[in-house]
């Protein structure tokens, strides 16, 4: 049996239910999916190793101590995590998969040398990238050139490795946008949207009204201020509900006062997933208006609940995500009168297009962001790497 190593920052509900799918995939093509993460947690997500089910061997590295030693409990860019790096000098895996430019762990095993294949698994993309200065570039250039693969959701993100180094352009791209679990993303909206007319009653929502639906944290990077100024434009008989929290809210809502659209603009704060998936159950349409997003999750969630679709020109899998005027738009961001001229759109589209789109987004979801399909690509193309 061959033996896929991936090493990650820490678990996550996202992560851990695609390396749960790897792991289960795997074993039809004959290759082991283990996973090393380099610590607990981050500060800002709580979320513990324990909270999860993880099927998939695994560890949680000790650092620079002993393997007796307790794990890693806060990840930090400037981790060394030497049983990791251990275990890929020792060559016991066939694969090597992870981010070359997260932790200073990364920097060490993408320059070493080591008997297995390294897989550069990236999400960024130029538009969501930091400022890079030419010793920056120099340097990711140094380690890029490293790797026999690249791991990627989307175009953007092969444009941004072939930018810092032109000759991976010759290497092989296996694709992997990210997954979501369609059973709560896809099977739950569509019983849940048998019940939608009680669903948006008990959501204050009028029998004629469009909901808007987004979410994010409300981070300038996320762009929903300029939402909240087209909102101010457009009038019409619809709710903008933005889910998440921040520390923007504050102008946010000043911004709402002020212009009078407290009976059109909802700020629904941090909400539970389950809340989530009824948001989506009853929304006409999903928005995304980041300045600079590299491949969110979101995204990949709004398609499996089939909604149509408005999404910035910056957000990183918007051109796998987005067939222009077939299940929805994408708008320049970058000009307001641009994401004007797209929220009247979206106000005033007809009952007919929204179910064409709506139902446009979901074969989307079916053909290419499958779960099953996905991974089940990636191990096919794995399998080919000499």
């Amino acid at each position: 049996m061959k033996r896929l190593l991936i090493v990650n920052n820490i678990p996550t509900p996202y992560r851990t239910f695609m390396f749960n799918k790897m792991f289960d995939r795997g074993k039809s093509f004959n290759i082991e999916v283990s996973v090393a993460f380099q610590a607990c947690r981050e500060k800002r997500r709580l979320w513990k190793p324990e909270d999860f089910d993880m099927k998939f061997p695994y560890f949680i590295s000790t650092g620079l101590k002993s393997r007796r030693s307790k794990p890693v409990n806060l990840f930090k860019y400037t981790t060394l995590n030497a049983d990791i790096i251990s275990k890929v000098i020792s060559g016991d895996y066939d694969w090597i998969m992870m981010a070359a430019f997260m932790s200073v762990t990364n920097w060490v095993l993408s320059l070493i040398p080591s008997k297995s294949k390294k897989l550069l698994w990236s999400e960024s993309n130029l538009m969501s990238a930091h400022y890079m200065g030419f010793l920056d570039k120099y340097f990711k250039k140094l380690l890029v050139g490293q790797y026999d693969a690249l791991v990627c959701p989307g175009k953007y993100a092969v444009e941004y490795i072939t930018f810092l180094a032109p000759k991976m352009k010759n290497k092989m791209v296996l694709w992997m946008p990210n997954i979501v679990d369609t059973q709560n993303f896809r099977e739950k909206v569509i019983a849940l949207k048998e019940n939608r007319s009680e669903l948006r009653q008990s959501f204050g929502i009028g029998k004629d009204e469009l909901i808007i639906f987004g979410s994010g944290r409300l981070v300038n990077t996320k762009g929903f201020d300029c939402l909240l100024k087209a909102a101010a434009e457009i009038k019409g008989r619809y709710k903008l509900c933005i889910a998440g929290s921040g520390p923007e809210k504050a102008s946010y809502e000043e911004l709402i006062n002020r212009n009078a659209m407290a009976d059109r603009v909802r700020l629904l704060g941090q909400i539970s997933e389950e809340e989530v998936v009824k948001w989506l159950s009853c929304a006409d349409w999903f928005i995304h208006p980041a300045r600079k997003d590299p491949s969110p999750l979101v995204i990949i969630e709004a398609l499996n609940a089939g909604l149509p679709m408005a999404v910035s020109q910056n957000t990183g899998n918007a051109p796998e995500s987005v067939i222009e005027n077939v299940n929805g738009i994408t708008f320049d961001q970058d000009d307001q009168n641009k994401v004007n001229t797209a929220f009247g759109r979206i106000v005033n589209t007809d009952v007919s297009s929204l179910l064409k789109m709506g139902q446009a987004s979901m074969e989307i979801a079916r053909s290419k962001l499958d779960p099953d399909i996905v991974v089940d690509r990636f191990f096919q193309a794995l399998l080919q790497l000499r």
